[in-house]
């Protein structure tokens, strides 16, 4: 419940709400659901402009929890998005 709220706190720009609730999800969840807590953070930094920060919980994914399938993927994927949208421009 607190990561799906917080996904509705991203799309509303309440970043110091989101990270709040992923961080409180992150440092009290399963292995599964810290992955997915994380790839989410790295959303919010996405969203607020901090490329780096986004970049770096993105691949605390790829490389901490690399059994997450999912959530390794869609980290992975969001890690080298950027890099590449910018090397077809």
């Amino acid at each position: 419940a607190a990561i799906g709220l917080a996904q509705l706190l991203i799309r509303d720009r309440q970043w110091d709400q989101a990270q709040a609730l992923l961080t409180r999800a992150i440092e009290q969840g399963t292995s599964d659901r810290v992955a997915q807590a994380t790839y989410w953070l790295g959303e919010l930094h996405r969203a607020a402009g901090r490329a780096a920060e986004a970049a770096d919980a993105y691949l605390s994914v790829v490389y901490l929890y690399p059994k997450e399938g999912e959530w390794v993927t869609r980290a992975l994927a969001a890690a080298v998005l950027p890099a590449f949208q910018s090397a077809m421009a």
